[in-house]
């Protein structure tokens, strides 16, 4: 006999069984009554959407921003066709995403305009996929797919076929979460041999750097990393997505690459040995190798995946970031390096200007982006996450925004993806309503998104949206103005997103000027408040920020003299 119990009511408990308490979706046919039990009887948060692209995203967001798992219900179909972008910047980024999608078991009735070949469209999007492949296997295929996700293995969509959502569970049936053997979650030791080979090169080198990724500080590597540096007479840096960790620290140059301060890019061209702990190494980070031209570079991950996966390395170590870090602090033997990691360094790190050849000039009735974004950064909460939409604009903030932990920056950037800034944020602040979220999007990125501002309303979260407008796309603009073609294909009109905000019950505000930024941000204390500041920014600002991450060679501007100039 059965339980008396349907598929959906199984798998909502098994989701409350495995500690999910919010979900974002739209409901669909296959997934509503799913929704519906899980916000009326198990009290699970429902984070009700306009478009199910917004639900991903919102996952997304919610799963970076609290090391959780974001779980994201949408309905088959052309329900699912509308979340390809997103799920695809899911995978690209390892999110750990779950995706419960309705679906149709093989073999059954196709006929419909609403019914699709998902699978093929799954796998690639998403990248993984697991079926809930009959009612007796429930139990066990949620929990593979939950499996999969705390494994690091990136996001994963659940299949839940119609015919198992309706149908009636076996009278035994019940749901325990399994989560991960011992072996599965030990760190990855490095060998002997690879120990070995890196404290060689560290004596043998005059002027060793120890960059730390995303991946270091998950590690928890950042003390042995400060205490290995003053051994080995290293300075410090870090990707952009571990940017201040080593803050304290008189001797961090602060993010390494195209982001980084130009005096500090002067610092990091003299590094000879770069050791890189759970860092990617991206073009970014690397300035397209327009850097480290003549340094050895070191790899140190824990994924063998990521491993050479731009370059080939001196030397690539498949290793645990904190397991390496305390290994090297017990083999290499401590070294002295006053000229490179002493007084005249530490003085010389502390006298950088992060503006130094950076135009600060201002037009009447247009903004700065860099003076907007240094008022946002000295005046807006400390306690505060960091994110950012796709377009020129993003180096700026990407620049200069100091957070207080790399837990704190929430940057979806794998796809490059316009339009896909807004969710992403907002999921952030749904998982962390300590923080105040603050995102910075362009006027395009705010115009693909505009839906999502009901759900912002709806939420009510501690969220600040800084729209920096220079009407239309500045990546093209340039690149428009340097071979001298006409702009208008990249040139948009922006209606007043103040009084856009204001029609979806949004505290919104515009301004002009710099000035007129650093007025609002002291009059008002944004901490506990959902607001929408609409910024009039200068299209004619030099590009300096993004264009050098690109590892593309900037002219000086005009207002900035000429011997400041550097070419990467």
């Amino acid at each position: 006999m059965g339980t008396g119990m349907r598929g959906f009511e199984a798998l909502a408990a098994a989701l409350v069984a495995e500690g999910v308490d919010t979900v974002f979706g739209e409901i669909a046919g296959g997934v509503d009554r799913l929704s519906a039990i899980l916000h009326s009887k198990h009290k699970i948060r429902y984070v009700k959407v306009r478009h199910e692209e917004v639900a991903i995203g919102m996952a997304d967001g919610y799963a970076c921003a609290t090391g959780k798992i974001g779980v994201a219900i949408v309905g088959s179909g052309p329900g699912l066709s509308n979340c390809g972008a997103a799920m695809l910047a899911a995978q690209m980024n390892k999110s750990r995403v779950l995706v419960i999608t309705g679906g149709h078991s093989p073999g059954s009735d196709r006929h419909g305009n609403m019914l699709t070949d998902q699978p093929p469209f799954l796998r690639a999007t998403i990248g993984s996929i697991q079926d809930c492949r009959t009612s007796a296997t429930l139990s066990e295929d949620v929990a593979l797919a939950f499996r999969h996700l705390r494994l690091g293995r990136g996001p994963i969509a659940l299949h839940f076929f119609g015919s198992i959502a309706s149908s009636e569970m076996p009278a035994d049936w019940q749901y325990t979460p399994r989560g991960l053997s011992t072996v599965e979650i030990t760190p990855t030791v490095p060998a002997a041999a690879d120990i070995q080979d890196v404290v060689s090169r560290i004596q043998k080198c005059e002027r060793p750097i120890i960059l730390a990724g995303r991946g270091a500080h998950l590690a928890g590597a950042k003390p042995a990393l400060l205490e290995l540096a003053d051994r080995i007479g290293a300075l410090l840096t870090t990707t952009l997505l571990a940017r201040d960790l080593f803050a304290e620290s008189p001797f961090s140059l602060g993010v390494s690459g195209g982001f980084a301060y130009e005096q500090c890019q002067l610092i990091m061209r003299d590094c000879d040995l770069l050791i890189a702990f759970g860092a990617s190494l991206s073009s970014h980070t690397l300035v397209y190798f327009n850097i480290h031209t003549q340094t050895e570079i070191i790899q140190i991950d824990s994924d063998p995946a990521a491993l050479e996966d731009r370059l080939q390395m001196a030397r690539a170590v498949n290793a645990d970031a904190k397991e390496m870090a305390q290994a090297l602090l017990l083999s290499a033997p401590r070294v002295s390096r006053p000229d490179w990691r002493g007084p005249a360094m530490a003085r010389r790190i502390k006298s950088v200007n992060r503006f130094h050849n950076r135009d600060l000039t201002e037009r009447p009735g247009k903004a700065n982006p860099r003076l907007v974004v240094d008022a946002c950064d000295r005046l807006l909460p400390k306690e505060r996450i960091i994110s950012t939409d796709i377009g020129q604009f993003l180096g700026v903030p990407a620049s200069y925004m100091r957070v207080l932990s790399p837990g704190d920056i929430v940057f979806p950037w794998q796809l490059g993806r316009v339009g896909c800034g807004l969710p992403v944020a907002l999921g952030a602040a749904i998982g962390r309503p300590d923080r105040l979220v603050v995102t910075f999007l362009g006027d395009g990125g705010m115009m693909a998104a505009m839906h999502a501002l009901d759900t912002v309303k709806a939420e009510g979260v501690p969220l600040l949206i800084v729209v920096m407008d220079n009407m239309g796309f500045e990546s093209e603009r340039w690149i428009f103005k340097k071979f001298g073609d006409d702009t208008w294909t990249a040139d948009y009109d922006t209606p007043d997103l103040a009084r856009v905000a204001a029609a979806f019950g949004i505290e919104g505000y515009r301004v002009t000027s710099s000035a007129e930024m650093e007025e609002l941000l002291r009059s008002r204390d944004f901490r506990n408040r959902t607001a929408l500041i609409h910024v009039v920014v200068d299209t004619l600002t030099h590009p300096t920020e993004m264009e050098l991450s690109k590892g593309r060679i900037v002219p000086t501007h005009p207002n900035v003299p000429s011997h400041m100039s550097i070419e990467p």
